[in-house]
């Protein structure tokens, strides 16, 4: 009986060892190693996305059970927000972004952030790579109201990525300057921030 615990234990160990171990260019976590380490919710479709969230965590942050799991329910917490229909926002925390590796996203971007996702769909926001841009564009934005300097004011093509429609490379600076005169009230939700630039 013994040697069944310890086997198992050393299953175990040795699947959370791969999981935060992983960096993205070395061994990469399997379905088995996510069953392994007792974590539910991850999907064959979906596993190769997961570990681009998990490759950019240190390995304090995915070293055990818990952690992974918050991890994997973040990430599906994502897909399930992405549903295409922007009239029906997002609700992820500024937890769960900070989670899925976006540690310094504050809670008037989180805002705004989830009111872009929900607008989208699910393979548009599914890789970190994916949802660190808009997150960067987010921020761009959030930075540059109130604050009267456009010195990182968001671009034609941040205002595109984000779903803004009707500005221009001819009102460019029109809208980065409204953008930059409201408060962040006022643009930390995509339907505000449309009425901010229009």
């Amino acid at each position: 009986l013994q040697a069944i615990v310890d086997a198992a234990a050393a299953t175990y160990n040795d699947a959370l060892g791969v999981i935060g171990a992983y960096t993205g260019s070395n061994t990469a976590p399997q379905l088995q190693d996510y069953l392994d380490a007792e974590v539910t919710g991850v999907t064959s479709a979906e596993l190769a996305q997961l570990n681009t969230f998990v490759a950019q965590l240190p390995t304090a942050s995915t070293n055990t059970t818990a952690l992974v799991q918050g991890v994997t329910d973040a990430f599906n917490a994502l897909l399930a927000a992405a549903d295409s229909n922007s009239a029906t926002a997002s609700s992820l925390s500024q937890a769960q972004f900070v989670t899925l590796g976006l540690t310094a996203i504050s809670p008037e971007e989180a805002s705004l952030l989830n009111t872009v996702i929900s607008g989208l769909a699910p393979n548009a926001v599914d890789t970190y790579a994916e949802l660190a841009a808009l997150a960067a564009q987010v921020s761009r934005v959030i930075g540059t109201a109130d604050s009267d300097s456009l010195v990182n004011a968001p671009s034609l093509a941040d205002l595109s990525a984000l779903g803004l429609s009707g500005v221009t490379a001819a009102n460019l600076a029109v809208v980065q300057q409204a953008i930059a005169s409201a408060t962040t009230g006022l643009v930390d939700s995509l339907s505000e921030l449309q009425s901010v630039v229009t």
